[in-house]
């Protein structure tokens, strides 16, 4: 069971990781490099930035 738990936690982190890349690229693509930096202390910007780009 532990284990299972371990797994699911590891698949998350590998999501949000992946959806972190997804935005910066995206972000870098338009020129917004500085929002990505404010959205990494800023959970409510990076969720608008997630939906704005639909990731």
């Amino acid at each position: 069971m532990e284990e299972l738990l371990k797994k699911r936690e590891l698949k998350g982190r590998e999501i949000e990781k992946n959806r972190l890349k997804e935005l910066a690229f995206k972000l870098s693509g338009d020129g917004r490099e500085k929002e990505f930096i404010e959205a990494a202390s800023n959970p409510n910007l990076l969720e608008k930035l997630y939906q704005e780009y639909g990731i």
